[in-house]
């Protein structure tokens, strides 16, 4: 596998603290930065360029479905993952049908995030 920046963006600091921390045990994954909100979100996206954005569904500000409709309209190669706390059809249904790759419940990351990181960035 190439190497593979990524983006965190979750509102709860010690989520993307843990999230980095699981991430640090892959030498491929670097993690290119960190966003609190959907409009963080969209200029790191364009400053930093990632190959994949870990993104929580809920924010303040722009929260992540919506921001996941203008990261699809403006940089659609960037591979996105939706994490949310949430397991409702409701969400995953928007998260799906506005471009995601993914979407994890977050109780469920430890056994689900790595292997889904590998199944999206395996697609072109």
């Amino acid at each position: 596998m190439k190497s593979c920046k990524i983006l965190i963006a979750d509102d709860n600091q010690s989520f993307r603290k843990r999230l980095k921390s699981i991430l640090t045990d892959y030498p491929d994954f670097r993690i290119a930065g960190e966003a609190e909100d959907g409009f963080q979100v969209l200029k790191e996206s364009r400053r930093l360029k990632p190959d994949l954005i870990l993104m929580d569904v809920s924010m303040p500000g722009l929260n992540g479905l919506d921001t996941l409709k203008k990261l699809r309209k403006n940089m659609p190669h960037i591979k996105i993952i939706m994490l949310s706390v949430y397991d409702m059809d409701a969400y995953r249904k928007a998260a799906q049908e506005n471009g995601a790759d993914r979407y994890l419940i977050k109780k469920d990351m430890i056994d689900h995030l790595m292997p889904a990181i590998k199944s999206v960035l395996k697609k072109h």
